[in-house]
């Protein structure tokens, strides 16, 4: 919820930053990774945007900038048309897509590793077992007097 008293005002000073000339959005939560929005909407329609809190808001923050925001986002359709801050913010996240850096591939040792090597480690294990393990084993067999599986 918000407050009401603040909303008014919000709308109060909207009007008021739309006769000086004043474009403004005000914005509040967290606010990652729109460089290229903000930046689209400076630039090319003269249009701020006013961070007015972070993640943690009280009632008069959001009322004020409920308010606000829709009497500057009704102006800003009025002058620019129907929903140019969706496709401002359409265009902004395509340019950030395509300015991506792709993620490199994996070393080719990297791979040959996993390829090679994790059998080789098994195989390895295997050798250390049969030369350690398997011939006490086969030792303490003997020594109880049990015979072995494999033909003398």
């Amino acid at each position: 919820m918000y407050s009401i008293e603040a909303y008014w005002t919000g709308r109060a000073d909207a009007e008021r930053d739309i006769r000086a000339g004043r474009l403004v959005i005000e914005r509040f939560g967290l606010l990652f990774g729109e460089g290229d929005y903000v930046t689209i909407l400076r630039q090319r329609y003269q249009i701020e945007m006013k961070t007015v809190a972070g993640c943690l808001v009280e009632d008069e923050i959001v009322g004020h900038a409920v308010g606000y925001n829709e009497i500057m986002k009704a102006e800003i359709e009025r002058r620019f048309g129907p929903g140019l801050l969706e496709r401002v913010r359409e265009e902004a996240e395509a340019e950030a897509e395509a300015n991506r850096k792709p993620k490199p591939p994996e070393p080719a040792w990297k791979t040959l590793l996993m390829l090679i090597g994790l059998p080789f480690l098994i195989a390895a294990y295997c050798v250390v077992w049969l030369l350690l393990e398997f011939p006490e084993k086969l030792r303490a067999r003997i020594e109880r007097g049990q015979k072995s599986r494999w033909p003398d």
